[in-house]
């Protein structure tokens, strides 16, 4: 009877395993969408952010400005789909150019939430994709419920 039931166990854990990798290969599919280059205006001037398709698991991005006739290189980022989950991961200079893990949390309506609770900011980078030529990204400074909770003990 024990034999039984931990060969069901095995079997669920497997299913279960198999079918969160086919849903992550679902999204990751959807953040293809992204593939191309991404204008914003700003007050300061604008900013581009520019993603390619290297394969099925990984997006790569810079985000630059022009500054005359220059090219100001602000962030770098690779959208990586691995067997732990999907991470959007930028390296920075104002992280000593280490690169900092985002592990996408939840997504609905073309709608991506990826989100690193220990980092100190920003904790959480959204991506939400409008249409096929507007996009809105932002990031935040969002507590997880967890700390939520703990601020209000």
């Amino acid at each position: 009877m024990k034999l039984l039931f931990y060969v069901l166990l095995i079997t669920a854990v497997i299913f279960i395993s198999f079918k969160q990798e086919q849903n992550n290969k679902k999204i990751f599919q959807q953040l293809n969408a992204l593939e191309g280059t991404w204008k914003m205006e700003t007050s300061k001037g604008a900013l581009y952010e520019s993603w390619t398709k290297s394969n099925d698991t990984l997006m790569q991005s810079n985000s630059y400005k022009l500054k005359e006739k220059d090219t100001v290189l602000l962030e770098q980022v690779s959208l990586q789909h691995t067997k732990d989950g999907i991470f959007y991961i930028p390296v920075v200079k104002e992280n000593n150019m280490k690169p900092v893990n985002f592990k996408l949390t939840s997504n609905s309506n073309n709608s991506f939430v990826f989100e690193n609770p220990h980092h100190d900011f920003p904790k959480r980078i959204v991506y939400e994709i409008v249409s096929a030529d507007s996009l809105h990204a932002y990031i935040d400074d969002a507590l997880t419920i967890g700390e939520f909770i703990k601020l209000m003990q």
